[in-house]
């Protein structure tokens, strides 16, 4: 990997944290509990606008990967965009039938209007990432960052309406398709026509990805869906809130995901590739509770109303290292290796574990916070199940003392009676210990290999 191009990824991924920062304390405190509830609405409906290509796009994605976007012809670009385009301009219309006679809901209508030019922003962008285009790929995230930043400054400074955030996301998505759209169409003077054979070719081959990337996403919405459903606008409230806090180190695993993929494509899920980023994800996700301590210091001094939200979140930010060799390892090793069926079928299962689990929390103990337990333990058996799907993931000794030692660390922590920023200090030193004496020779290597990246970008 490039250390120059990732270090632009991350860095415009900690912008969109900022903003995501911004968001997720300034909204929840000019809105009141009502409005926050709809709002948090809306954004659970946009969590599946990425899957109404119908796997086109996640075949494109697939066949793509790894390769010289100067090896790609233009007139081939070309066409590909014309097909999504087609797949997805039926499907608004169909949602758009549905949201006048069934769900006549308004954050379901700004949903719909929604969907298409974020499906063509989202093309680009998977073009740029399969090709290694980060450069080109920041300034996508670039764009999308601002779109972000001026729907929370407009119901901050204009009128505090979710209906204008609504408004807001849709025209500036509009916006960025037009010139998205631009890029492509103006690429090339001709568009070469994809025959069926070669559309159904890249939709079967990524709708099993899609398929598999829609049954993971449910699996990190259903306990939101539960909530919404059973318990009341207050509680889906302060469980939406835990969750925009977890959402901002979600951002940077994203990012890190954008990273991977091509860098495993290229070394075709060599085991020791593998092995090695396993443990980076480890060492660096690890720190990521210290967040907490934070964020607590944060809400009890800015946002006492979401108090209530700390015990959820205080569970959920546990996961973030599972979560994190899920989304961003195991997901594309998955891919690398075209083993979508097999993907589909493991993130199925974890998605009937999690409703499981999920129904009894809701139904037999009825109470919220234990939604966000039946979350984690559904996301560290994940982590478990899947460690044998490829060499190089074996669970070894240090890796489970390492978590055996986080989950202590964290939990005595958090019952010192001192200051929500001291904790968070002592977490971090208590990660750099244990991870010093369990995978010394790992953080050697990484050290190593970012001073022999920089030597030889300097040449």
């Amino acid at each position: 990997m490039n250390i120059k191009k990732s270090l632009r990824v991350i860095f415009v991924e900690c912008f969109g944290i900022l903003i995501g920062i911004l968001s997720g304390l300034v909204i929840p405190k000019v809105f009141d509990i009502q409005s926050y509830s709809y709002l948090k609405t809306f954004t659970l409906y946009i969590t599946y606008a990425g899957m109404l290509h119908f796997g086109f796009s996640d075949g494109m994605y697939l066949i793509l990967g790894g390769k010289d976007i100067t090896d790609i012809k233009k007139e081939k670009i070309k066409g590909y965009f014309y097909v999504m385009l087609k797949i997805v301009t039926v499907t608004v219309a169909i949602l758009f039938i549905v949201s006048i006679f069934f769900i006549k809901d308004m954050a379901f209508r700004y949903f719909v209007f929604y969907i298409l030019p974020f499906q063509v922003v989202l093309f680009v962008s998977l073009l740029y990432r399969a090709t290694g285009e980060f450069n080109k790929y920041v300034v996508v995230r670039i764009a999308q960052n601002i779109v972000n930043l001026a729907s929370i400054l407009a119901v901050i400074l204009i009128i505090k309406s979710p209906i204008l955030y609504m408004q807001i996301q849709v025209i500036g998505n509009i916006v960025l398709a037009i010139v998205s759209a631009a890029l492509i169409m103006l690429s090339a003077k001709k568009t070469e026509k994809i025959e069926r054979s070669e559309i159904k070719s890249i939709t079967s081959m990524g709708f099993t990805i899609m398929i598999a990337n829609t049954v993971s996403l449910l699996f990190v919405t259903l306990d939101r869906w539960f909530v919404k459903i059973k318990f009341t606008d207050s509680d889906f409230a302060f469980y939406s809130f835990a969750v925009s806090m977890l959402s901002l180190f979600i951002v940077l695993i994203n990012s890190i995901t954008v990273l991977f993929y091509p860098y495993l494509a290229r070394s075709k899920g060599d085991a020791k590739v593998v092995s090695n980023v396993k443990k980076y994800i480890i060492l660096i996700c690890s720190f990521a509770p210290a967040g907490y301590f934070v964020l607590e210091f944060i809400v009890k001094n800015f946002l006492k109303q979401y108090i209530p939200s700390l015990e959820v979140l205080g569970i959920l930010i546990i996961g973030i290292p599972f979560m994190t060799l899920t989304n961003v390892l195991y997901a594309n090793l998955y891919k690398v290796g075209m083993r979508g069926k097999e993907y589909l079928i493991v993130a199925s299962k974890m998605v009937a574990l999690a409703f499981i689990l999920n129904a009894f929390a809701t139904y037999v103990l009825k109470d919220p916070v234990m939604i966000a337990y039946a979350t984690l333990v559904t996301l560290v058996v994940w982590y478990v199940y899947s460690s044998k799907d490829f060499k190089g993931l074996e669970i070894h000794k240090n890796e489970i003392i390492h978590f055996i030692v986080y989950l202590f660390c964290y939990e005595i922590i958090k019952i010192i009676p001192t200051s929500s920023l001291i904790k968070a200090f002592m977490f971090i030193i208590s990660m750099l210990i244990t991870e010093y004496i369990l995978f010394n020779s790992d953080m050697k290597d990484i050290f190593a290999m970012i001073k022999s990246r920089k030597k030889n970008n300097r040449v």
